[in-house]
């Protein structure tokens, strides 16, 4: 769409760094842009596919240190010495009082074969999150939900959250449709009943 639009936009690829544990080294999977303007000096982060409480809502321009306050997000770009020879970037989210590491990625341009290999893994792989359990989330400015499994998070602004566990698959259905906005194929609605 940004290029339907006629911006110039270059394809990436980032290691999450968010939940893993200890000096674990996940590969790169995920995906997200850079936009480039012809009167800006610096490309800026386009994200609109990290789906944790610390995702961006708004484009962070490629400058280290610089902050963004896409209010109520705080988001800043950490320039980084990684194993390779290309700029490497940390996208940190504040959260909960402190910086958050949310993915790492390198200015390495990815063409849309790469994609194939790293959506085949994250959908096949036996210990993929995305092969375990449900996971579906949704963010805007006033709170972020996430469903994983059959437990439903709601986190607001304010810093209250709410856990629950969903009790039956009409609820799920409902959910998907009403909070999510997901239009539930027929199939799915009939093996329900």
């Amino acid at each position: 769409m940004l290029r339907e639009l006629g911006y110039t936009v270059s394809l990436h690829s980032g290691r999450v760094l968010y939940g893993a544990r200890g000096d674990a080294v996940r590969p790169r999977s995920h995906t997200m842009l850079l936009v480039h303007f012809d009167d800006e000096p610096q490309p800026y982060l386009t994200d609109v596919g990290f789906g944790t409480v610390g995702c961006l809502l708004a484009p962070i321009p490629l400058i280290a240190d610089a902050e963004l306050r896409d209010e109520p997000r705080r988001h800043r770009l950490v320039r980084e010495t990684g194993p390779n020879p290309l700029p490497t970037w940390t996208l940190q989210a504040h959260t909960d009082g402190e910086w958050v590491n949310q993915y790492m990625f390198t200015e390495e341009t990815f063409l849309p074969v790469d994609y194939q290999m790293l959506n085949w893994y994250t959908s096949t792989f036996p210990r993929s999150p995305f092969k375990l359990a449900p996971f579906i989330q949704h963010n805007s400015p006033e709170r972020h939900l996430e469903l994983t499994g059959k437990t439903l998070t709601e986190r607001h602004v304010d810093g209250t959250r709410a856990v629950r566990e969903i009790e039956d698959r009409a609820e799920l259905i409902r959910l998907l449709r009403t909070e999510f906005g997901i239009d539930v194929p027929q199939y799915f609605v009939e093996s329900a009943s």
